[in-house]
Order: structure tokens, then sequence, then C-alpha cells
């Protein structure tokens, strides 16, 4: 199965109203990209982006998770995990009434990248 490379993850995740951005000098391994919603916005217009997305970080990993979107959340933590490919994604819901939406938009951008990598 061909890897999710970090144009892919963005493109695809902008598709479903995530604003990724590509995080050139972020990269620490075993990572082989980092991309997120945080593109050096400052003041509101990152609190809009935070208010409608939360904070979300994906990294790109040098092996794949299968073609499952993988969704994990621990007591107490404040972050939401969502994995598939080679992707794995924490999100960090601006508040608890946008973290089923935030987190869902997430879960669809994932789901539009395994579409993409059909199993074989």
């Amino acid at each position: 199965m061909k890897p999710v490379a970090i144009r892919e993850l963005i493109s695809t995740f902008k598709a479903n109203h995530v604003s990724l951005h590509d995080q050139h000098s972020c990269v620490s391994p075993p990572f082989l990209a980092e991309a997120a919603n945080d593109n050096g916005a400052v003041g509101a217009r990152q609190a809009q982006i935070t208010a409608r997305e939360g904070d979300v970080y994906c990294m790109i990993e040098p092996d794949s998770h299968g073609v499952g979107v993988r969704r994990v959340h621990y007591s107490g933590d404040p972050m939401t995990w969502v994995s598939t490919l080679n992707v794995i994604c924490a999100v960090f819901p601006s508040d608890d009434a946008h973290a089923t939406g935030q987190i869902g938009a997430v879960q669809r951008s994932l789901r539009a990248l395994v579409r993409l990598h059909p199993k074989g």
C-alpha cells in the first residue's frame, strides 16, 4: 500500500474543512512529516481556526496502522487520537460543545484518505 504523503494529507483535510499546513521545521523522528492547523496566524484569525476546528496535529509515520479509522480517548486527557494508514492525528477540541464535530471532521478526513488508498 502506498503511504500517504504530506501534500495529499493537507489537501484531503482541506477538502473536509480542516486547515492543515505543513510544519516543515517540526519533523521529529520517527515521523516523516508533520502538519497542523496552527499556521502561524495570530490573534483573532488563529482564535477563529481553533473555535471552528479545535487544535489538530497530524504526523505521517513510516508504517501503516491499517485501513480502519481508529479513535482513542484516554480518560482525563484533553486530546483524542485518530489514526489510519500511516497517519496519526491528535485533536484538542476547543470545548466540549464542539468536540464531537471537530473530532468527526478529522475522522471524515482520514476516511477520505483511506478511499484514496484502496487495499492492495
